[in-house]
């Protein structure tokens, strides 16, 4: 039976808890879900074992309050996917637990989109080995207490680097190096840019961290990228080179090597929903078009946080409440006057919160280097073993239309994650494959967004 909400909430991060408890404030009739078993997003799932950004310490207590009042007046619905979504705001979900059993389909009357960011992964001969893990994943499993190996490499481009590199120090795993693709003199511009911007603590955080490892003795490696990982049944090596493949290679023995190039929004749900969506060439990532009040291009339906743009938790928290409140005004509700004062102060937090943002989605890009290193027989598409080689006769040998003609082909982004990982990568590929410059496209999504049982698909 489906059931009818007034605001549905994708996403039980930031954002989304700050946009449900707007809706319960308003005494609308709010459904939060997320996939995960607990609420809180990445950074406020688990304690902080490093030093707390500012942000953290003065949204915590918040969201906990926000939390707690989603709780009293909505549905939160934890361990709960959305695998296909319909015309007028309608979902189809899929949940182990009994409470989710009800909320099968459900429809509303608006839609607070707030799924968060992944990793964004480049191939690179042997990326595909056991022990091989993304940034965000190796740094949860940390938090959760995981001792991933005895040899540690943390590897690619953006902030997260040092804080998984702190993190494991914390749990008792020093780090053999950390290798950043970005030059030194890119993090000297981003803490000129946060201190500008007046945002000193997150430039302080970030000198905290390097300080740590600095006296611990990581070696920190700046303006490198890992052009390969060796091994038999796992990864045992991992090589180093400069970014142009200047200076001499560095090579370290590992049993874990955690490596990502910054954050990309996770798009689907929009993407299903035929949202307008822009590619940001400086960023090398797609995003949903919005309004000021973060409304997408189709009506009711809102994107907020990183499942948007990566702007950062901050950010977030402020996107959420602003998309709450404004999908209360679409459900009819009647805003007072320190509503509608709140709405606009949060606007323009929103842009001063973007230009930060910015500036690390800056430093996390990490520029056409890493494609240099693709070789014929390193696997593009880890789900269905598609390699580089398959890719480039594909399109030397047959004129290839778009990439989803390459998809239909090869059956890249047709496996596990569905396109999550290597759809990222799929326009660079092309490019570099047929060596001409080629219309920038997204891969086409489709229904079921996740693995679910077949039974219940056959409901």
């Amino acid at each position: 039976m489906k059931k009818h909400v007034d605001i549905l909430v994708i996403g039980a991060g930031p954002a989304g808890i700050a946009a449900a408890a707007e809706g319960v404030k308003a005494g609308l009739r709010v459904v939060l879900l997320d996939d995960q078993a607990a609420p809180g997003g990445k950074v406020f799932r688990h304690a902080n074992p490093g030093p707390v950004d500012p942000d953290e310490r003065r949204i915590r207590p918040s969201l906990e309050a926000a939390l707690n009042l989603v709780k009293t007046g909505g549905a939160i619905l934890p361990q709960t996917t959305v695998y296909s979504v319909h015309e007028g705001l309608e979902v189809e979900t899929y949940s182990p637990t009994a409470k989710a059993q009800e909320y099968k389909e459900i429809a509303a009357r608006c839609l607070v989109v707030a799924p968060g960011a992944v990793d964004r992964l480049i191939p690179f001969p042997g990326w595909h080995l056991p022990g091989v893990f993304s940034i965000g994943g190796l740094n949860t499993a940390v938090k959760n207490g995981v001792r991933p190996g005895r040899k540690c490499v943390v590897a690619g481009s953006g902030p997260l680097l040092p804080v998984l590199a702190y993190n494991l120090l914390k749990a008792g795993t020093k780090p053999r190096a950390v290798i950043d693709a970005s030059p030194f003199p890119d993090y000297a511009k981003l803490g000129w840019a946060l201190l500008r911007r007046g945002f000193p603590g997150k430039a302080a955080l970030g000198l905290r961290y390097l300080a740590a490892l600095r006296a611990a003795g990581v070696p920190y490696h700046y303006g490198r990228l890992v052009s390969r990982a060796e091994g038999r049944e796992r990864v045992e090596r991992v090589t180093a080179r400069g970014l142009e493949g200047g200076g001499n290679e560095l090579v370290f023995e590992a049993d874990v090597l955690a490596v990502s190039y910054g954050l990309a929004p996770q798009t689907r749900i929009t993407q299903l929903m035929n949202c307008g969506h822009e590619y940001v060439e400086e960023f090398g990532y797609w995003q949903a078009h919005r309004n000021d009040y973060l409304e997408t291009t189709v009506p009711n339906v809102f994107a907020a946080g990183d499942g948007a743009a990566v702007e950062g938790f901050g950010s977030a928290w402020g996107q959420g409440r602003l998309a709450g409140l404004t999908a209360a005004k679409h459900c009819g509700v009647i805003l007072s006057d320190e509503d509608e004062a709140r709405r606009r102060g949060l606007l323009l937090k929103s842009r001063r919160d973007r230009a930060v943002g910015r500036a690390l989605a800056r430093l996390s890009h990490p520029g056409p280097s890493p494609w240099a290193l693709i070789t014929d027989d390193t696997v593009i598409c880890r789900c269905e073993e598609v390699t580089y080689g398959q890719v480039k006769a594909a399109a030397e040998g047959l004129p290839v239309m778009d990439i989803n003609d390459l998809k239909r082909r090869l059956r890249i982004g047709m496996g596990h994650c569905q396109g999550a990982v290597c759809g990222q990568n799929i326009n660079e590929l092309l490019r570099k494959a047929s060596g001409q410059s080629r219309p920038v496209e997204q891969i086409s999504v489709r229904p079921p967004l996740a693995v679910v049982p077949i039974g219940r698909l056959a409901e």
